[in-house]
């Protein structure tokens, strides 16, 4: 992947990857609604993006999420979220991603606070219990080795 803006950048050949977070938004959003306790919120809410691009699209993703969250807070308890729920995303990738390009390209008006945790999500980058959603979207085919328990059928990842 190149970082940047330039004609070969991510950034400027991601277009297909958009359209399928657009087409899996709803999913998401309905998995969100039917699984998420709210009882996991207090005034602080999480959200890891393992893997995360260094363009438009890791922002697309987290805030996919977030508006998803505020959505069922919102039916469930009649209050406003943004009155009541702080949001942090956290950006991990590889520390060649382009973090840079990533933290200047941040929309105006986002809902949330944002840090960078470079590593490799194959090892372990987060304290425990410190996010409460957590989204891979396109690393997997960025992959630098195999996960474990993919190889072995008697070991389940899920």
């Amino acid at each position: 992947m190149v970082g940047g803006e330039g004609p070969e950048s991510y950034n400027q050949n991601s277009s297909y990857q958009r359209a399928l977070l657009e087409a899996a938004k709803e999913k998401m959003s309905e998995a969100i609604s039917a699984k998420l306790s709210l009882d996991l919120i207090s005034d602080r809410f999480n959200v890891a993006d393992f893997g995360c691009a260094s363009g438009p699209n890791t922002f697309v993703a987290v805030q996919n999420i977030i508006d998803a969250v505020e959505d069922k807070y919102r039916k469930e308890t009649g209050q406003n979220p943004a009155e009541n729920i702080e949001f942090q995303v956290l950006f991990n990738d590889f520390t060649t991603n382009d973090f840079n390009t990533l933290f200047q390209s941040r929309p105006a008006g986002r809902r949330y606070y944002s840090a960078g945790v470079p590593g490799s999500f194959f090892e372990r980058v987060l304290p425990k219990e410190s996010f409460h959603i957590g989204v891979i979207n396109y690393a997997f085919h960025f992959t630098s080795k195999i996960p474990k328990g993919i190889t072995d059928r008697r070991d389940s990842p899920l």
